[in-house]
């Protein structure tokens, strides 16, 4: 295909299919959908089993003469229990594993935390600082972790305690009863005298700073009395039960038992003195009064039911608006915003037009927190299974009474007591629903604002014990940071994007019985066990539920994954070929209310029928598994699509560096290059399938033929039976039958064209990015200044974008494949040509379309002529310039020399 044409297909294939995705998942609707019972639960339980507690704990807790605690640190991979003075950590991903223990203190502990330490204050080997707090004091613990010794795959595997005297201070007879951490370092402690506590720490002593010093963030005048007076003259002190940081826009919320919620703005980088701007006493007055509230609370209820259990921050790649959700203890949520400008409208979603840039008024860093006000209300999770309807609240629903909760990217899990004693637990799940909104589903709920859909699941077992914690293991794109510019909220991901780069959320539930695993279910991984399964029903309401070219979406995903089962990819394949599924392409019919006026106009002698334009050239209306291909490829490349690639650097602009990593670059690729052997097995499959199907229908069978009459072979085939038929056929089926099946045959012949324009587009990316692999591993800054003046300016500017489709692209990556070229002839041991050679074929070999044979030839005559240059004797200078020469007159038509 020549470049004019390459270029055309993708400029019209890929953008109109991302913004009516974008478009799509902004039609939000305030529904709660039940998850079907024909698929999987959306939890999977991945612990073989329910392991027991440590027997050095259940030993310790037999023991135990004041308080037990305990919880789950993700970021170690470890779990902890505080008994008395003794503090234990485990892996709870490992049967077995011995616990760590510390006893170094005398005080029982009553608070643990974990935090990332600020740069600069820490020995480099400290990557976490453990917090405890005793009844009478506040200790930091250096935490290491590292891999075991002689094996780097486990970066958790070891772990020690690195005990820092320095840095301990009294509590003042405050118990702490929660921590937060800011991702700047800052350590937050709330105590049970209802007043919130900053832990400053530094390096060094200083004339105007402590190297470690407690400072209370509340309380006013109380700052300046004992403390013994506040107990008698502020009245009863309401411990502060959770603490809560907001690191996308720099805020710290405290909850106390009260239900009372206080805001605190820490400064737009997060780095400044936290202060309290704004504070709510009155929960239940502040959420019935919303429209959408009215429903869920009532002003006078029992306060039981309202207790706020449960705190969460909304992440801005959700909501602008939205910043902070407050679960009830009885699974009723409410939504609020900390900005005075939200004055209802649309709060879910964060973009109007699918741009990534927040509005100036909603920006965090230009419009800090001043208020504390809800803006919207849900009911509780239902308790029954609804398929396919809406859930509403149900005053005969049993209550739940919520133990612990855990929000994270979009999912709402909670444990509620279960069983006839309540010391067992039930998950319930929330998660964003992406499948498309059913006809019958009215948009307009009242508040004239769109809202949140969701769809509900539970774990399909009872967990025993009495849930204490949970949370999520922190996950990571295989994307590096570089591929995601404007951080988590600009990249504007839904998790039909992010299950492209990453794996299935991972979460640990603690309860008293034990430690346990599960994973969340993405959609792609509910859509790989109904592969599996081979249910054709279940299939097709999936493919029903999520649209064609979204299901077939992620059966590309599926099928162009690395270490798939190949049952799984031929299952895949024989769904995006099943026209029950995904349907077929279709050319316009040309029977519209023109044709059918222009026909009365001329029947009826009533004049001249003008009509309307008529497009010459019409486009078929594209089946599923073709839209669903040009959604998954934009989704590949859309990371790295308008990046520059290699730029000066911002504090020495005579410095260039390459802008993509290596990790972005090779995963990319692997994953463009499993797509075009996809599509290229794929397209072979179909035309032998097509071959077969031709030859034995006759041309008959419209459905049968797909994809056989690609092959000009084929349709001369099917001409001849059609002209054998003669008249009499002609007679039989008359003139519209065989129209019919020639748009259809035009239509399979245009979608097949626009799928190996979108292999090619596959391949030529993958080529790309191994040219840039290739350049950004030699010395980048060596390589650019070998080119001209010009080439510098247009390299500035190049993004990948134009590197892969049209513009200064190809002739610019020419020239930086001959100035890698002459630095390793400089570099490689005084030009010999075996590191040329070795360059020249792995280009080819990868990067074809770059690098042609022609230049391989080129580039190793220039070696020879290097080593000729350099050769010790006459006899072998001429003979080595007798090769270059014979070599060089061989490409002068291709090759500018």
């Amino acid at each position: 295909m020549q470049q004019h044409a390459f270029v055309v297909h993708y400029r019209g294939l890929l953008q109109p299919c991302t913004r009516q995705q974008a478009r799509k998942h902004r039609m939000a609707l305030h529904s709660l959908l039940r998850c079907p019972v024909q698929w999987p639960s959306m939890l999977r339980v991945t612990s073989p089993a329910l392991p027991d507690l440590p027997a050095m704990v259940q030993d310790k807790y037999r023991m135990c003469q004041t308080v037990c605690f305990c919880g789950v640190l993700p970021e170690i991979r470890r779990a902890w229990a505080s008994i008395d003075n003794s503090l234990f950590l485990w892996r709870y991903d490992r049967s077995g594993d011995v616990p760590v223990e510390y006893c170094g203190e005398e005080q029982a502990i009553v608070c643990v935390g974990l935090a990332k330490p600020r740069s600069g204050v820490f020995l480099a080997a400290i990557q976490h600082v453990l917090v405890l707090a005793t009844t009478v004091e506040i200790v930091l613990l250096g935490v290491c972790t590292s891999p075991a010794k002689g094996e780097g795959s486990d970066p958790y595997e070891e772990l020690s305690l690195q005990p820092m005297p320095l840095y301990s201070i009294p509590s003042d007879n405050v118990i702490m009863t929660s921590f937060a951490a800011s991702a700047t370092g800052g350590l937050f402690l709330g105590g049970s005298d209802g007043h919130v506590y900053e832990i400053q720490y530094a390096a060094n002593d200083g004339w105007r700073q402590k190297r470690m010093s407690k400072v209370r963030v509340t309380g006013g005048l109380q700052q300046m009395l004992p403390t013994f007076l506040p107990s008698f003259l502020f009245g009863a002190a309401v411990p502060v039960d959770k603490l809560v940081v907001d690191d996308e826009r720099q805020i710290l919320y405290s909850l106390s038992a009260n239900s009372a919620i206080q805001v605190f703005d820490l400064g737009p980088s997060g780095s400044d003195p936290a202060k309290k701007v704004a504070e709510l006493t009155d929960f239940l007055g502040e959420v019935a009064r919303l429209p959408t509230g009215r429903n869920v609370f009532t002003l006078g209820e029992d306060k039981r039911g309202t207790a706020i259990k449960y705190l969460a921050v909304i992440p801005m790649a959700e909501s602008w608006k939205v910043h902070l959700m407050a679960v009830t203890s009885n699974g009723r949520r409410a939504y609020f915003t900390t900005n005075s400008l939200v004055r209802g409208g649309s709060s879910w979603g964060s973009s109007r037009d699918g741009r990534a840039v927040v509005p100036s008024h909603l920006d965090p860093k230009k419009t800090r927190p001043t208020v504390l006000q809800a803006i919207d209300a849900r009911g509780p999770l239902p308790q029954a299974p609804v398929i396919g309807a809406r859930v509403t609240a149900d005053p005969n629903t049993r209550v739940m009474d919520v133990t612990a909760a855990l929000y994270s990217q979009g999912t709402l899990l909670l444990a509620e007591s279960a069983g006839p004693d309540g010391r067992a637990t039930r998950l319930l799940l929330a998660a964003r629903n992406y499948t498309l909104p059913p006809p019958s589903v009215n948009v307009n709920l009242g508040s004239g604002a769109p809202g949140l859909r969701e769809v509900v699941s539970d774990l399909q077992q009872i967990i025993p014990g009495e849930t204490t914690a949970i949370s999520c293991v922190p996950q990571t794109s295989v994307l590096g940071p570089d591929a995601h510019p404007g951080g988590s909220w600009g990249a504007m991901q839904d998790e039909l994007v992010a299950q492209m780069f990453s794996g299935p959320p991972q979460l640990v539930v603690v309860s008293t019985a034990g430690v346990l695993e599960l994973e969340r279910r993405r959609p792609v991984d509910v859509l790989q066990a109904l592969l599996q399964e081979r249910a054709p029903e279940k299939l097709q309401q999936f493919f029903e539920a999520y649209g064609a070219p979204e299901a077939a979406a992620m059966c590309y995903l599926i099928a162009a994954s690395e270490n798939q089962s190949l049952r799984l990819v031929e299952e895949a394949a024989n769904a995006l070929e099943n026209p029950l599924l995904v349907g077929q392409p279709l050319m316009p019919d040309g029977t519209g209310a023109g044709a059918e006026a222009a026909h009365n106009a001329g029947a009826t002698g009533g004049g001249i029928y003008m009509g309307t334009a008529v497009n010459p050239n019409p486009e078929p209306e594209w089946s599923g598994a073709h839209k669903g291909l040009a959604l998954y490829i934009s989704r590949l490349l859309a990371p790295v699509w308008d990046n520059k690639l290699i730029t000066p650097g911002s504090r020495d602009p005579n410095v260039w560096k390459a802008r993509l990593l290596e990790a972005t670059m090779t995963v990319l690729e692997q994953k463009l290059r499993a797509l075009e052997r996809f599509l290229s097995q794929s397209a072979a499959r179909r035309k032998a399938r097509g071959f077969k199907a031709s030859g034995a229908a006759g041309g008959g069978d419209a459905g049968s033929l797909f994809l056989g009459f690609l092959d000009d072979s084929t349709n001369r085939m099917h001409n001849a039976d059609n002209t054998a038929a003669g008249p009499a056929g002609a007679a039989a089926f008359g003139d519209a039958p065989f129209v019919k099946r020639q748009r259809m045959w035009n239509a399979f012949i245009m979608e097949e064209q626009r799928n190996n324009a979108i292999r090619q587009l596959a391949s030529k990316a993958a080529q790309a990015l191994l040219l840039l692999r290739t350049v950004a591993a030699a010395n980048v800054n060596r390589l650019v200044n070998r080119l001209s003046k010009d080439a510098q300016r247009v390299l500035k500017d190049l993004n990948f974008r134009d590197l892969v489709l049209e513009g200064s692209g190809p002739s610019l990556a020419g020239q930086l494949v001959a100035a890698l070229v002459a630095d390793q002839l400089e570099t490689n041991g005084g030009g010999t040509a075996g590191g040329v050679a070795e360059l020249a074929n792995a280009l080819q070999a990868g990067a074809p379309a770059y690098f042609r044979d022609q230049d391989r030839q080129f580039f190793q005559a220039t070696a020879k002529l290097k080593a000729a240059e350099e050769a010790a004797s006459p006899a072998e200078r001429d003979a080595a310039a007798h090769e270059a020469l014979t070599t060089l007159l061989r490409v002068p038509q291709y090759v500018d020399l």
